[in-house]
């Protein structure tokens, strides 16, 4: 069973060094965990759990690859039954390894057919029987066996895509709930360990200090070593479970371009297209904080390390959102420039005189892109070279497919009517799960911020009421709490940002949040 996730999963590792991994890292983890607690029971628990957390690899990472090859599937699907007619099938599977931008592992799994077919002599149906064999997908399984059997008959592919295109899609949306459904569990698992758990340990490191016990070893361990370890273990669960949404930056094959064609990008140009750019701003802001916290007078050195925190991410925080926006800005429009295209095919139009007519629509940003497509034109490019530009320049995913389905489709007919209806239901698809994914996620980023700050408000409470009455107080109990309200107001940030929208970077917003409200909570109100 290990061994065939492993191969399921593309990983190229032998079932006996994961097995001496596993055993390895238990070893290291009991070691570490016994020399400093002394507890011979959390050391055990604690290695067993890493060891099976390790053997379990191989099939978290077939779930992952296992979700997002049945979520991008339907788009897949749509995007051939688009091509049929215009494209062979096999130039088809061809077109899909070659979009890896956009089709990722699907794309990884296409290419075992054109492997089979080009480098190992099977015919076209061999190669799809075998890749039916050894995908871990049970809808493309099932699409492949049904193909092969209308491709080896002579029957209407375009009509047998166009039958199993809905119920691919019902099953992406089914894949998609469990998906939500299992991050609510995780979810829970976060409260008890990141809420319950510090609450706890506050109320008992302060009873056990009266009675002459020290636990600070233990506070110590959990604040430095559970927290950042069990964070960064959930996060990654959920990162391989998500349905994420696509924000990278996608680039075209490059056409030949005219001399004096090339603009130099700015730095504006740069940070929108890869907001990683945006990091270059995060030095100075660190030096203006530093000069600004050199004169407060903080209580606890850790509100100005929050400050820090914020300055150094701030940058990237904002331009990742202005990517995210530009890039469902970009999705909602598609459908009706597809659409503009369709109305205006119909009366006889070239695709060159469409796009002339579309710039001066309103669309919104793809009118604007538009118009530059229209000046490369002028310069002595031809349209598909022009086209090509203005996928890079957006450099979003969406765009290059819809750019893509046009110029496959016009180099083979001037019958684009078939081609855009598909392409437009398939986009709108796309634009109706984002939204179910975005509203089912937020409602799980809500769980996040209600246990923060009910952990917030108890530490509060403990400060003013229950540690007051026992004569204990000062930086012997805020101190650790502060320090764990730090830890757990990064990991819940970061959760509530993967939970909203399938992005790491979604979370900072929130991290900053929780920060702030972290240091007014400690700075001005406990203590």
């Amino acid at each position: 069973m290990l061994r065939e996730a492993i191969r399921l999963a593309r990983l190229n590792i032998d079932e006996r060094v994961l097995y001496i991994a596993s055993l390895v890292s238990a070893v290291a983890t009991f070691s570490i965990l016994y020399t400093t607690t002394k507890s011979l029971c959390v050391s055990l628990i604690s290695s067993a759990l890493v060891a099976v957390f390790v053997i379990l690899y191989p099939f978290f990472v077939l779930r992952g690859r296992r979700a997002s090859i049945e979520l991008i599937l339907p788009h897949a699907i749509a995007y051939m039954q688009s091509l049929c007619g215009v494209m062979n099938l096999y130039e088809i599977f061809r077109q899909i390894f070659n979009e890896k931008e956009i089709y990722k592992e699907l794309s990884e799994e296409f290419g075992l057919v054109v492997r089979d077919v080009e480098m190992l002599g099977y015919s076209l149906v061999d190669a799809m029987r075998n890749l039916a064999n050894n995908t871990p997908s049970k809808s493309l399984r099932e699409f492949l066996e049904g193909l092969i059997m209308a491709f080896e008959s002579g029957s209407d592919l375009k009509g047998y895509i166009a039958k199993r295109i809905e119920l691919i899609r019902e099953r992406a949306k089914r894949q998609m709930e469990m998906n939500m459904r299992t991050l609510e569990i995780v979810s829970e698992v976060f409260v008890v360990l990141f809420v319950a758990l510090p609450i706890f340990l506050a109320i008992a490191l302060t009873t056990m200090k009266i009675l002459g016990t020290n636990l600070f070893g233990i506070v110590r361990m959990y604040m430095y070593v559970f927290i950042p370890i069990c964070g960064v273990a959930v996060l990654y669960l959920v990162d391989l479970m998500n349905v994420k949404e696509d924000l990278g930056v996608v680039r075209a094959p490059r056409g030949i371009v005219k001399a004096g064609m090339e603009k130099k990008p700015s730095i504006l140009d740069m940070i929108r297209t890869n907001y990683y750019y945006s990091f270059i701003f995060s030095l100075p802001a660190i030096l203006i904080v530093l000069f600004i916290v050199k004169n407060i007078s903080f209580k606890y050195p850790e509100s100005s390390l929050i400050l820090l925190i914020i300055s150094a991410f701030l940058s990237i925080s904002i331009a990742f959102e202005y990517r995210a926006k530009f890039v469902r800005r970009i999705d909602k429009e598609i459908p009706e420039f597809l659409r503009k295209i369709l109305n205006l095919k119909e009366v006889g139009l070239t695709l060159g005189s469409i796009i002339r007519m579309i710039r001066e629509s309103e669309i919104g940003v793809i009118s604007r892109e538009l118009r530059r497509v229209e000046m490369f034109v002028e310069l002595g490019s031809t349209l598909e070279e022009a086209l090509v530009e203005f996928v890079n320049r957006v450099g979003v995913s969406s765009i290059r497919r819809a750019i893509s389905i046009l110029v496959k489709a016009s180099e083979a007919t001037e019958n684009l009517r078939d081609v855009l209806l598909t392409a437009i239901d398939d986009f709108e698809y796309g634009l109706k799960m984002r939204d179910l994914r975005f509203a089912t996620g937020f409602s799980y980023a809500t769980i996040v911020y209600l246990s923060f700050y009910i952990f917030l408000y108890t530490a509060y409470t403990l400060s003013h009421t229950f540690m007051s009455k026992l004569g204990v107080g000062g930086s012997s109990f805020v101190e650790p709490m502060y320090r764990t309200s730090i830890m757990v107001s990064i990991f819940s940030g970061l959760l509530a940002g993967e939970m909203e929208g399938g992005h790491i970077l979604y979370g900072l917003k929130h991290v900053f949040l929780f920060l702030l409200s972290s240091l007014v909570v400690f700075e001005f109100l406990v203590g």
